[in-house]
């Protein structure tokens, strides 16, 4: 019954960036089992579909693997990310990171990074997004630049990414590689 209930609660996302959706639903309790069952739960309500791990630990829709799919998990939610073909990665963080990120922001801030019109939030939750949606382990933060005005550049792609809030505490980014 809960894992109905949950399924009822799963909420789309505004758009933002058209060609991806994005859907939401609240974790059922805290914790990794709470995170894998909510993901499963929004596969199985939006896809119709489990999702899979590859090797590297990249998702992928069981039924269409050339689907393109991100999760994220965090601030007591779960994202599913789903678009064509294109690669999308998805995350999101808690505000309440602030001091986290600012103690560790020369392990993630590049030179050409436009944090003066940037929070560190901002530049952390789109350079995961990116780094999903690259799919290249071993891709260092600082090799990911990123401009406030959505654009962000890795291993010479260039990507779309765009932020949305996520209650009064969190910012989700969405990134997808441009043709």
């Amino acid at each position: 019954a809960s894992h109905q209930s949950a399924a009822m609660t799963a909420t789309r996302l505004p758009i933002i960036i058209p060609g991806i959706e994005v859907y939401l639903l609240p974790l059922d309790g805290t914790g990794r089992d709470a995170e894998r069952r909510a993901v499963d739960t929004l596969a199985a309500t939006v896809l119709g579909s489990a999702i899979l791990h590859r090797p590297d630990g990249s998702p992928y829709v069981a039924a269409d693997p050339s689907r393109a799919v991100s999760v994220s998990h965090g601030a007591s939610v779960a994202l599913l990310a789903v678009g064509s073909a294109t690669p999308i990665g998805i995350d999101i963080e808690s505000s309440l990171r602030h001091k986290q990120l600012a103690r560790v922001a020369r392990k993630f801030v590049a030179e050409a990074d436009e944090l003066s019109a940037l929070s560190l939030l901002h530049l952390w939750t789109a350079k995961e997004a990116v780094y999903k949606a690259m799919g290249m382990p071993g891709l260092g933060l600082t090799a990911i630049t990123v401009g406030a005005s959505g654009h962000a550049t890795a291993a010479g792609r260039r990507l779309k990414v765009a932020w949305q809030p996520c209650g009064t505490d969190a910012l989700i980014a969405l990134a997808a590689v441009q043709p």
